[in-house]
């Protein structure tokens, strides 16, 4: 590993996840670990390959309340989405700040990893029918990712947590990890419980084997929120992907670039970057255990393999025009996409639409 990467310890997931809550609960910790990976990118900044990583493992909201663990509440959907919105955005802002003082501050690649622990997830039994992207912290740890920086809440939540990390990484008579660790003091966690009033239809995800695929639409619109809202996007699609897809299926993810301008390369160069950010929070299985076919075969630039073993292909498509969606998704019962184009688009009822709201800093 020749740039910092770093590892960030949530314990708790603020609620709501309003500006204020998530300003007062994150930034502090979040500024204090973009901040360290900054200064320790500067001793390598000739290095071609010196990008800074921060991965931020934040405590999935709403498991410990569901008891059916077949089906995912439609609000919960919901409700870690705007969660993840809001985080991203929260960086965001952070790495502007910095870039001012850093210009390397705003290379960092940040990437939130979802997770619970066994016991918020009723045990070992139940982790079968996790969503594809939340992830047990048992096997975050166990994936002994290179970190060079790892860091924690001093708090008793904080150190709790890092114990547990610890713990699960190393077992008993571990040798001591060989990373830089920091608490960090500052912020508050408060958890504030959620008025969730309307639980519409329930979602099953673990059940339904009907389809034989979901799909996604970005905009190819640019600006200071695309590389968020694909990122979040990419996140809660994978929450609809079925994890047990019939005997000799996989799981299949269909990324439709909407405009005019798209050419070959383009949806190539976003297909890789889906399957790097989806394989970044989604696939921990540790590097001794990668299959050496996969590597050889370039396989691992075409798909990704969620919690250890559900393998996904993931595919990507030009639509020059919206009406053009309708013929893609034909084969699909789900779709994910950003309100803004759900608004100008004729895409009828035959598929399960869930919209995406680009997270609004000005709301309470």
């Amino acid at each position: 590993m020749t740039f910092p990467y770093g590892l960030l310890l949530l314990p708790t997931a603020p609620e709501p996840p309003d500006q204020n809550t998530l300003s007062v609960c994150l930034r502090p910790t979040l500024e204090h670990g973009l901040r360290t990976l900054s200064t320790a990118s500067k001793a390598i900044t000739d290095s071609p390959s010196s990008s800074p990583i921060l991965d931020v493992a934040l405590q999935c909201p709403g498991f410990d309340s569901i008891v059916d663990t077949g089906f995912l509440p439609t609000a919960l959907f919901h409700r870690v989405e705007k969660l993840l919105f809001g985080v991203y955005t929260l960086v965001s802002s952070i790495q502007r700040e910095l870039s001012t003082r850093s210009s390397l501050a705003d290379s960092i690649k940040v990437r939130i990893a979802l997770f619970v622990n066994d016991n918020q997830f009723g045990g070992t039994q139940n982790r079968a029918f996790l969503p594809t992207p939340v992830i047990p912290l048992p096997m975050i740890a166990r994936a002994r990712r290179p970190w060079s920086h790892v860091f924690s809440i001093h708090s008793e939540q904080g150190e709790k947590l890092y114990q547990e990390f610890l713990w699960h990484a190393f077992g008993e008579g571990r040798v001591g990890p060989r990373w830089d660790f920091v608490r960090i003091g500052g912020g508050l966690y408060m958890r504030v419980p959620p008025q969730v009033k309307d639980y519409i239809a329930d979602l099953e995800f673990s059940n339904s084997h009907e389809h034989s695929g979901h799909h996604l639409v970005v905009s190819g619109l640019s600006g200071p929120d695309s590389d968020i809202l694909f990122k979040v996007c990419l996140t809660m699609m994978a929450f609809l992907l079925d994890v047990n897809p019939p005997d000799g299926e996989s799981m299949k993810l269909l990324i439709a670039l909407y405009g005019s301008d798209y050419r070959q390369k383009d949806t190539t160069r976003c297909r890789e970057k889906a399957v790097e950010f989806l394989s970044a929070i989604a696939d921990f299985t540790p590097a001794a255990k990668q299959t050496i076919s996969d590597r050889a075969s370039g396989e691992a630039n075409k798909s990704i393999l969620f919690n250890g073993q559900h393998r996904c292909e993931v595919w990507c498509v030009s639509v020059p025009i919206l009406e053009h969606v309708e013929e893609t998704i034909s084969d699909s019962t789900a779709l994910v996409i950003p309100s803004k184009l759900r608004q100008v688009s004729t895409i009828g009822s035959e598929v399960d639409i869930f919209e995406i709201e680009p997270y609004n800093e000005g709301s309470q």
